[in-house]
């Protein structure tokens, strides 16, 4: 930060040093004094509208959906285009993009005509048996897995079982009373 040079302090005036703009460093106070105390900026009824303009739901964009007859229509009129220039205007006028022309000339040429009609995106649904049947099969793995482990555990025992009567098979019988 510059301080100011003392021709600007002997003169009563503080101000940035000429370097500055003037534009930045000087603004009347008469004009900052009437922008303050403005009463139509301040009013109710300047501001009440205003806001209300801002607060109003602008509709979002959607996107567009062309059917396969405006796309074979676009296409016929691109293949049919022998002057240079020509398919930029199409473009330009339909408001399309040169990738929708590579895009539905692949699909023409996979699947003719149908190939052009609209598809359905997004991640197609589950037939309601299909996920019926997983469901039944995940209950039926996770009741598989407890009963393996108990099954685990009672092996377990039954050879602890049995290894406990051979020890006390062994042992006489006058120190077991």
């Amino acid at each position: 930060m510059s301080v100011p040079s003392r021709e600007y302090i002997a003169e009563g005036v503080v101000a940035p040093p000429p370097c500055v703009s003037i534009r930045v460093r000087h603004r009347p106070p008469e004009k900052l004094l009437s922008r303050a105390t403005d009463e139509t900026t301040m009013s109710s009824e300047v501001t009440k509208p205003e806001l209300q303009s801002k607060l109003e739901s602008v509709p979002t964009p959607r996107r567009r959906i062309f059917t396969g007859e405006y796309k074979g229509k676009i296409l016929a009129e691109c293949d049919s285009a022998k002057e240079s220039g020509q398919i930029g205007a199409i473009l330009r006028r339909e408001g399309l993009y040169s990738s929708h022309l590579v895009d539905w000339r692949a699909r023409r040429t996979a699947g003719g005509e149908t190939g052009l009609a609209a598809r359905k995106t997004g991640r197609p649904r589950k037939d309601p048996a299909v996920v019926a049947s997983t469901k039944e099969q995940a209950q039926s793995l996770r009741e598989i897995t407890v009963l393996k482990e108990k099954l685990r555990r009672a092996e377990i025992i039954i050879d602890a079982q049995k290894k406990l009567a051979e020890v006390l098979a062994f042992l006489p019988l006058g120190l077991n009373s």
